[in-house]
């Protein structure tokens, strides 16, 4: 069993994070934000970026994610790599 998805939502809610109406910045596409992505399409999300240095692979998550959310409420970010040659996050969860 996949505990990805189940173990971000619990991290979420017990440090008091509703994620209802939220929009979410996802780095990165692979399993453990596949998981987690699909663990928030249990809630109400606004919308939902996803950045990945491979645009394929953040294309793919974005495509499956249709099962779950409207296609409207998804989008690629392009990676802030492409113009900066250091991303910083200061205020992750």
């Amino acid at each position: 069993m996949n505990t990805d998805a189940p173990g971000f939502i619990q991290h979420l809610t017990s440090e008091g994070v509703e994620p209802e109406g939220y929009n979410i910045l996802m780095i990165g596409a692979g399993g453990a934000a596949r998981a987690a992505l699909f663990g928030l399409s249990q809630f109400d999300i606004q919308h939902i970026s996803v950045m990945d240095t491979v645009e394929t692979q953040a294309a793919s998550l974005i495509n499956d994610l249709g099962s779950v959310y409207s296609p409207d409420k998804v989008e690629y970010l392009s990676p802030a790599k492409k113009t900066s040659e250091i991303l910083v996050g200061m205020d992750l969860i």
